[in-house]
This record gives C-alpha cells, sequence and structure tokens, in this order.
C-alpha cells in the first residue's frame, strides 16, 4: 500500500497549532503551484501595465502628394513685381576696318627722296606701311605702331569727347586726332577710306561727341 501522505494532508490547517515536536514541513507540488520559469521572472507583472506608444499621425504637408522627389516650387519675388530676368550678354565684337595706313601717305616722301634730306621722311612712311596697322571695331580704336608693331594703343568710344581731321590727297585719306575726356590725345596719320570709316566712328560715339565734332550725317547732307 502506498504511505505517502496525501497532498491535502500537508497543508496547514485552519484552526491547528504547531507544535515544537513535530515541525510541519510545506512541500509544493507540481500539481497545486505552478512552476517559476525565466520568462515569469524577466517579465514583471508592471509590465504589463506600462503604457503603449501610439504613433502619432504626420502633419498634412502639400508637397507630401507630389512624391519624395519633387522639388517645392521656387518662392516669388515682392507682390507686383515678375521674375528676374537674367542680364543679356554682351554682343560680340564686330571688327569693321583693319589695314595698314593709306599707300597716298607714300607719295610726298617719295617725290622728297630726290634730296637727301627726303629720304628719312620717306623711309619713316615706308615703314608705316609695314609696321602700322588700324583697327577699327565696335567696341575700341587700336592703333598698332613702333618697331615691327609691338606698340598697341586702344581707345574705346565711350572716352572720345572729340574727333577732328585733316582731309589729304583729295579726300582719299584724312588725319585724324581723338580727344578724350582725361585730355590725353590720339592721332591717326593717313586713315584709308576715310569717308566710310569717319562715318562708323562716328556712330559708335555719342550724341553729344557727334555735337562737338561738328558731324553732319549723310543722308543729312543729301537732304540740304
Amino acid at each position: 500500500p502506498d504511505h505517502r501522505p496525501s497532498p491535502r494532508a500537508l497543508l496547514p490547517q485552519p484552526n491547528a497549532e504547531p507544535t515544537m515536536s513535530s515541525p510541519t514541513c510545506f512541500v509544493a507540488s507540481s500539481s497545486i503551484l505552478p512552476l517559476t520559469t525565466s520568462r515569469h521572472l524577466a517579465a514583471p507583472r508592471h509590465a504589463a501595465l506600462a503604457p503603449r506608444r501610439v504613433a502619432r499621425p504626420a502633419p498634412f504637408s502639400p508637397y507630401a502628394q507630389a512624391g519624395a522627389g519633387s522639388r517645392r516650387p521656387a518662392k516669388s519675388g515682392p507682390p507686383g513685381r515678375g521674375p528676374k530676368t537674367p542680364p543679356k550678354a554682351p554682343a560680340p565684337e564686330e571688327t569693321f576696318f583693319e589695314g595698314p595706313p593709306s599707300w597716298t601717305d607714300l607719295i610726298i616722301p617719295a617725290i622728297s627722296i630726290l634730296t637727301v634730306v627726303g629720304i628719312f621722311p620717306f623711309l619713316a612712311a615706308l615703314a608705316r606701311q609695314f609696321w602700322c596697322k588700324y583697327t577699327l571695331t565696335s567696341r575700341r580704336i587700336s592703333v598698332d605702331s613702333g618697331f615691327r608693331g609691338k606698340d598697341r594703343v586702344e581707345i574705346i568710344y565711350r572716352d572720345v569727347s572729340r574727333v577732328r581731321y585733316v582731309r589729304r590727297m583729295g579726300g582719299a585719306s584724312a588725319d585724324l586726332v581723338f580727344e578724350l575726356k582725361d585730355g590725353a590725345k590720339l592721332e591717326v596719320r593717313a586713315m584709308p577710306e576715310f569717308e566710310k570709316n569717319y562715318a562708323y566712328i562716328m556712330e559708335q560715339v555719342s550724341e553729344e561727341t557727334r555735337e562737338t565734332s561738328g558731324y553732319v550725317k549723310p543722308e543729312e547732307k543729301t537732304a540740304e
């Protein structure tokens, strides 16, 4: 027969007093008390009562509907003003004339070569034909001179305050003098194709310079 006490006999009785001679032992049985596992030790009771974090909805954005790759519209300027237009690029520089002095510059020095003194002006005029060059562009006037044409002088049209000239050889060429606003002067001797080049120069300078130089347009001369 099984002499083991029943589980009910091992539990303390409500009105029983324990005696010193027979200490009461309490044995926990797996059928009465649940086993304690590592899962119960790791998760305390208050963990189940902790509030859960709820994700809040993101604030409404008008750009979220356009997609992540879209760009925001450009900020407009002050009210009443349109978008800023980029500055226009300057027009490319155009060359109108480029060449040496007029060949008529050699006539008088060639005649004076018959004398001993006239040989030096002839050599100077001959050197200008090879080493001197005039250039007229839409922005400036350039003069290359000196030994082998290595010396260059340039002026821009807005710095010219007055233009004077003296015709040579019946108007085929002319000597021009450009007076600048800072008081300097530039002399151009034997300018070829004078009528055409002079008209182009006066079109590039300011209206005040044309009035100071006493320039009259060709069509106005024809009307008179």
